[in-house]
This record gives C-alpha cells, structure tokens and sequence, in this order.
C-alpha cells in the first residue's frame, strides 16, 4: 500500500485497465445507458490507497471524463444531423474535479457525470428512437409496437419508425423480437426448449436453434454444457448487442480498425505503466 510517495504498482495497472474498458464500453452504449453508466462508474472504483494513488486517480478520471464528454457529444451531432450553433461545451463542467475544494476524486467524478447529463440533455435532448429502445428493454414482455411507443413518447407513428431504423438499423418490430429472444438466452441452460420457443412465437425449434446459434455463436445443446463463466459471458455480449445503436457500431468496427488509440490507451501504453508493472511482478 502506498503511503504517499510513489504510486501503488498494484493497484494501478488494474485501475488503467478498468478505465479503457470503461471507454471502449462508451463508444458502443446508447445515450441513456451511457449516462447511467457514466453515474455508476466512480462508485464501481476502488479507492485509493495512497495521497499518490489520490492524485493519478483524480488525473484519469478527469481524462476519463473528458473523453466519455466528447464522444458523447459528437455522436449527438451526427444522431441529429443538425448544423446549428451548439451552446454546449462539455470542458467546462469539468471544473467539479476542483470544486468544492478538497473533493475526494470518485466524488468529484459524480458531480460531474450529474452536471453532465443535467446540461447536455437541455441542449441535446435524448431523441425518442433511444427512449423507445430503452423502453423495450425494460419491459419487453409488453407488447409493444410503433403506435403504442409514439403515444407514450408524445411523437409522431412516422417519424418515430424513421429516426428508429437509422438509429438502430432495423425496424421497431424486429428490434422487439431481438430483445425478447436476447432475454431468453440465459433461461436455456435450466428451462424446456420447447416453451421457450413458444414463448416467442416460433413453431419450430429448427428455427429456434438456427437464431439462438446466430445470437450466440453455440448450439442450445453446447450452451448447456458450457461453464457457468463462458455462459455469462455470452449472454452479456448479447444482451450488450441490443444496447449498442446501429452508428454505434459503424463507428465502434471503423476506431477498431483505425487502431487509433484513445488517450487513456497512450497512458496505458506509456512507459511509466510498463515500468511500474514491470517492478510489481518482479516482487516476491
């Protein structure tokens, strides 16, 4: 444990490696998910050992911060297609890092994702295609469809349909289906088959295996047999599927294989990390 000098070499290569797992997570949720996230993560840290670890922590969530901001705001931009004069500018929030005076990091973090969200949702309000698919989500076993979503989101049947299949890439009938499909995947390793394809409207369980294979990548049967772990694993991949926008992904398949790093990547990358992982693994 660090007592104030140098930096805990244990506790900071895990924490840098959160951190970029945090902003890849980032760059695929949708705004509303990206939000709750960005409100969870400093409470999800561990706390700093030490006044060093104190000082880094409060550096990278402020380049954390700085970051998730602007990637959020861009896909704003394109999501609204809008060429107006924007009166956001999310670098200025970023002084709840040092007020009030004395604010510990993970806090100040907080403050800030709250300041956030409550600022970029006057100038960027969250357009009903998201509110839909997150409606979707939380209560898929509702029947919903583009009727019932646009009177409850106070829109127009029309425009709800268009802005949802571009944001999403398909139709809000399909996109229903998936999500009910994804929420069962996980109820296979214990429940009959047969019900579960019912359930969901399929008359046969050949089609059944051929979309479960298609979500997953294994059979039902291989499911089954797999660790508890793997099949975690994989239900969460799919369900992350149905929370990742259709431009989302573009942009997501496009930064891959760009292979430019993010910031928070450099810092990973540098030579201090190396180091400081390098003496920590030679330890007894």
């Amino acid at each position: 444990m660090a007592d104030g000098g140098a930096p805990s070499q244990n506790w900071l290569a895990p924490m840098i490696d959160q951190f970029q797992a945090g902003v890849d997570r980032m760059h695929l949720l949708d705004r509303i998910d990206a939000e709750e996230f960005l409100l969870a993560f400093g409470s999800s840290l561990p706390s700093a050992p030490g006044q060093a670890d104190q000082f880094l922590l409060r550096g990278l969530l402020v380049e954390f911060a700085g970051e998730t901001g602007r990637t959020l705001h861009t896909r704003a931009h394109r999501s609204e297609r809008s060429k107006r004069r924007c009166a956001f500018a999310p670098e200025t929030l970023l002084e709840c890092f040092w007020q009030p005076r004395g604010v510990a990091p993970r806090q100040a973090f907080h403050n800030w994702a709250v300041a956030f969200s409550k600022h970029f949702r006057k100038v960027h309000p969250i357009p009903p295609a998201t509110h839909a698919a997150h409606l979707i989500r939380q209560d898929h076993h509702n029947e919903w469809d583009v009727a019932a979503l646009a009177r409850r989101l106070h829109t127009a049947r029309s425009r709800l349909a268009r802005e949802f299949r571009r944001e999403y890439g398909t139709s809000i009938r399909r996109y229903h289906r998936l999500v009910r499909f994804v929420m069962t995947i996980e109820h296979v390793r214990e429940e009959k088959i047969d019900a579960l394809a019912l359930a969901l409207g399929y008359k046969s369980k050949k089609n059944f295996y051929r979309t479960f294979k298609k979500i997953t990548g294994v059979t039902p049967g291989a499911f089954r047999e797999l660790p508890s772990d793997r099949a975690r694993q994989i239900v969460d991949e799919a369900r992350m599927m149905c929370r990742v926008p259709r431009l989302a992904r573009i942009r997501h398949s496009d930064r891959m294989l760009s292979g430019a790093p993010s910031q928070l990547a450099r810092v990973a990358d540098s030579n201090s990390r190396r180091r400081l992982v390098r003496e920590s693994t030679q330890r007894p």
